[in-house]
């Protein structure tokens, strides 16, 4: 199975992503978890190598993507 990665961010504890179903899943530091469907694998490469993660998950991922909540 896949592992989280802890990453620096304010508002993101730890993301995984899954290439073979291109589902994001990020577990927000409120404890939310979220899975985001049909992201391209490119919008992972550039979320994990930004500078600004909170900024480029706002910007580019949040939104964008059908989305469900999987915990709180």
């Amino acid at each position: 199975m896949k592992q989280f990665t802890d990453i620096q961010s304010t508002m993101i504890s730890n993301v995984m992503y899954d290439t073979q179903t291109k589902t994001f899943y990020v577990h927000k530091k409120n404890d939310q978890q979220y899975a985001f469907f049909d992201v391209p694998e490119f919008i992972y490469v550039s979320f994990m190598s930004s500078n600004d993660k909170d900024e480029y998950f706002l910007s580019e991922i949040k939104d964008k993507f059908r989305e469900k909540k999987l915990s709180s």
